[in-house]
């Protein structure tokens, strides 16, 4: 009895041993290649090869089918390391190799994995707009794997846990012009409900542009083209009513802290160009636009005649049917 009870000892012990030197071994293979994908990178030479190393390190990784976190760690460490580097564009043809070959072994990782490596990759994308574009390309690559598991598993949303937890953790940072741009693309990629696209808006409302005001017509650009364009699987017209109001809102505010400089008055009249230029491609949006101007006024009718309302009512071409329904506003 001892003798058996001696040997069950012997092999838990064993298997104990096992797992902890295949962790050890894992770790020490991670911290090996993390040295030199790195380093390949940094030389950025013909005999480097930062894609071939990727994938002999990808091949040990899917021969370690014992552990199912080896493989999205390894995904994890590959993404911080190409988000983390100067991007060539011998750099950018690379990395979009790798993650087009991340990309095929999705449906190796679990669901949690998958989901975590979502949270990874945002994390990203909010500290640096490297690669943004494969980024970009990798989350919605994700998001369409979840999409065929919610298909095959009877009451799963994890296409939709992954867009709420998207919202969550954008919604907890203050983002800044130089990555508000990564933050249209998710928009772009994923079709969200509506208030969920109105909680992304919001968070976009939140950049400050007092200190490059130039950079405010671009972003102006940017906001317009989610309520015009219909190539995008997410339809974000529904809440283009939204978009104007929280537009309008935003440049009365500005105007409230007394801007007085040229370079100030000459991006605020290219805004109003961008926005004149959307409504000529979009009748339908004109009229949301009027439907803004009269919720303004039915809220507080002095806002009709800030510096920037004036001078886009003044700025609307003779022939325009709302510029007459907006004046009689300003007279009734």
């Amino acid at each position: 009895m001892k003798r058996t009870q001696q040997l069950n000892n012997d092999d838990t012990m064993s298997k104990r041993q096992k797992t902890t030197n295949s962790s050890v071994n894992t770790n020490g293979h991670f911290d090996k290649f993390i040295d030199k994908f790195r380093s390949s990178i940094d030389v950025n030479d013909a005999e480097s090869r930062p894609f071939d190393i990727f994938k002999q390190s990808l091949k040990e990784c899917l021969d370690e089918n014992n552990d199912p976190t080896i493989l999205p760690t390894f995904i994890k460490k590959t993404i911080q390391i190409i988000v983390t580097s100067s991007v060539s564009t011998v750099h950018h043809l690379v990395f979009t190799k790798i993650v087009g070959l991340m990309i095929i072994y999705l449906d190796s990782i679990s669901s949690e994995a998958l989901l975590d490596l979502t949270h990874e990759i945002i994390q990203n994308l909010i500290e640096s707009a490297a690669s943004a574009d494969i980024m970009i390309e990798l989350v919605r690559s994700i998001y369409l794997q979840l999409v065929k598991r919610d298909e095959t598993q009877s009451g799963s949303s994890l296409a939709a846990s992954m867009c709420q937890t998207i919202v969550q953790q954008l919604g907890n940072t203050t983002w800044n012009e130089d990555n508000y741009a990564s933050l249209i693309a998710v928009i772009k990629t994923l079709p969200f409900a509506d208030n969920e696209k109105r909680a992304f808006i919001d968070i976009m409302f939140t950049i400050d542009f007092e200190t490059s005001i130039d950079q405010l017509p671009i972003f102006v650009l940017n906001i317009l083209q989610l309520c015009v364009d219909n190539r995008l699987e997410n339809e974000i017209t529904s809440c283009s009513g939204y978009i104007f109001d929280r537009l309008i809102q935003y440049f009365i505010n500005l105007d409230s802290k007394s801007y007085d400089n040229k370079q100030y008055t000459s991006n605020i009249r290219l805004c109003i160009v961008h926005i004149l230029n959307t409504i000529e491609i979009s009748a339908d949006l004109g009229m949301t636009l009027l439907r803004t101007f009269k919720k303004i006024q039915s809220n507080d009718v002095s806002k009709i005649f800030s510096p920037f309302c004036l001078a886009f009512i003044f700025a609307l071409p003779k022939d325009r049917t709302i510029k007459g329904k907006v004046n009689s506003m300003k007279t009734s």
